[in-house]
C-alpha cells in the first residue's frame, strides 16, 4: 500500500497503483497482473481465520476477544473495521511478520504452498533456485514498482540482477567467508568477531539492528488510558531518550 490512516473505528489502507504480482515463469500458477485491493482483504482475512498467531485461530475478530469487525475492499482501498484501536495493528500488518500477503492464485486447488515454485509475490526478488542446505537464488524483478534516487536522478532498482543466499549453518566458517570475500553480507554474528573482523578486513561496514524488537504500549483497555488526551499528555512528560540510552546505549533508535 502507499498510505494509510488509522483511527479508534478503522484502518484504511491505500493501494499502490501499478505493483504487480510478478509470476514470470509461473504460468501455471497466475498470469502477471496488478495487485488489487480485494487481494489485500483476501489475505489479511486468511491470515486472521486460518494463522493462531498469538492464540486460536480466529481470535482477532472482536466476536472472539480481538479488535477486528471486518476487511473489506471499496475502490482501491482496504477498510478494517474494528472495534477499539490496537496500538500494535502494523505487527499484525504491515510489519511482515505476520500476515503473508499471496494472491488468491496460489491456494487455487492442486498447488502446494510448501512448493517455492507455485509462490507469487511483488518484492524486488524472485526465487530462481533452491538447493535445500544449500542456496537460494534469487533473480531481479524486471518489473519491481519501487526507485531509488541518487543526486537528483531516479533509477530502477534492484541495481544487482542475481542475489545468491548462500546457507552456511556454521558460524565460524560464516565469518571466514565474510573475511575473505566470498560473502558480501552477514546478518546476526556473535559480537566477539567484532573487533578482529574490524582489524582483518576494516573496509566491512558494521551496523546493529535489534533481532527481536520489543514494543512497550499503554493499556487501553483501562477506561483511563482508553482517553486519547491522556496517553499524549504521559507520553509527552516520558523522557524517551533517557529509556532508549539506557536500555540500547548510543546504537539504539
Amino acid at each position: 500500500v502507499e498510505s494509510w490512516d488509522v483511527t479508534p473505528e478503522r484502518i484504511v489502507f491505500t493501494v499502490r497503483p501499478g505493483v504487480l504480482w510478478a509470476a514470470y515463469g509461473k504460468e501455471h500458477v497466475m498470469d502477471v497482473r496488478e495487485v488489487t485491493a480485494e487481494d489485500i482483504v483476501f489475505s489479511i482475512t486468511r491470515f486472521i481465520d486460518d494463522s493462531p498467531a498469538e492464540g486460536a485461530p480466529g481470535w482477532l475478530w472482536t466476536e472472539n476477544g480481538g479488535f477486528i469487525d471486518s476487511v473489506y475492499a471499496e475502490g482501491d482501498t482496504v477498510v478494517v473495521e474494528t472495534s477499539r484501536f490496537e496500538v500494535e495493528w502494523k505487527k499484525w500488518f504491515a510489519a511482515g511478520w505476520c500476515c503473508e500477503f499471496l494472491p488468491p492464485e496460489v491456494f487455487a486447488p492442486g498447488l502446494d504452498q510448501a512448493d517455492w515454485m507455485n509462490l507469487v509475490g511483488t518484492g524486488a526478488f524472485m526465487v530462481k533456485e533452491h538447493v535445500l542446505g544449500s542456496y537460494m537464488a534469487y533473480e531481479r524483478n524486471p518489473t519491481y514498482w519501487d526507485t531509488a534516487i541518487i543526486n537528483g536522478k531516479e533509477y530502477e532498482i534492484p541495481f544487482i540482477d542475481e542475489l545468491i543466499y548462500a546457507i552456511i549453518p556454521d558460524e565460524s566458517t560464516r565469518i571466514a567467508a565474510l573475511r575473505t570475500g566470498k560473502v558480501d553480507f552477514d546478518y546476526g554474528f556473535s559480537a566477539v568477531y567484532e573487533e578482529t573482523l574490524a582489524q582483518t578486513t576494516p573496509e566491512l561496514v558494521k551496523f546493529v539492528t535489534q533481532r527481536n524488537p520489543g514494543i512497550m504500549a499503554l493499556n487501553q483497555l483501562n477506561p483511563i488510558l482508553a482517553d486519547f488526551d491522556v496517553r499524549r499528555a504521559l507520553i509527552m512528560a516520558v523522557d524517551r531518550e533517557t529509556i532508549l540510552n539506557a536500555v540500547w546505549g548510543p546504537g539504539g533508535d
